[in-house]
């Protein structure tokens, strides 16, 4: 008869121990460090250098075209879709109002080199970037070029100091 009427108390004992301990433990935790959040990057960053920074491959060849895309969102280039023999191509136009000081050292080296030795020094395709990288006569300039150009954006990197300064190095473990 006993066990009949403490069953249910012990129940009850159990819900209310549940629901105190849901409220009293069960809280959003609170961040131990305060941080700033940003919506966009703090700083005006090119593509390229962001690659650099987020890839452990460092800059790809991919980020010619996001340095192009960057260039026409900035308004120093625009981009027009041209139809070629039922192929869709993208051509690159430079703009004469843009003002070409404010770009960093690595954008200008990239819009001279695409522009005027590979393009005809007002415009360039994709086709004609990808066709100068794939022919054996041009290969070898194209290559020189790009690692010119890595080594541009490398130095652009070294300017923001992402990872401080180091005596000694990067160690490894052993």
């Amino acid at each position: 008869m006993i066990a009949i009427l403490l069953i249910p108390l012990i129940v009850l004992f159990n819900i209310f121990l549940a629901i105190r301990l849901y409220f009293k433990h069960d809280r959003e935790l609170k961040p131990e460090v305060e941080m700033d959040y940003y919506r966009e990057l703090p700083q005006d960053i090119t593509p390229a250098v962001l690659s650099k920074l987020m890839s452990i491959q460092g800059v790809a060849s991919k980020d010619i075209m996001a340095t192009l895309m960057d260039l026409v969102r900035k308004k120093y280039l625009k981009i027009e879709e041209i139809q070629a023999r039922r192929k869709k191509d993208y051509k690159f136009v430079l703009i004469e109002e843009g003002d070409s000081t404010n770009l960093k050292e690595h954008e200008s080296y990239l819009t001279h080199w695409l522009f005027y030795s590979i393009g005809n020094g007002a415009s360039v395709t994709l086709k004609e970037i990808k066709d100068y990288a794939k022919a054996s006569r041009t290969q070898s300039s194209f290559r020189h070029n790009y690692n010119k150009w890595v080594k541009k954006v490398g130095a652009e990197f070294k300017k923001y100091n992402y990872f401080g300064q180091s005596k000694e190095g990067l160690k490894t473990a052993g």
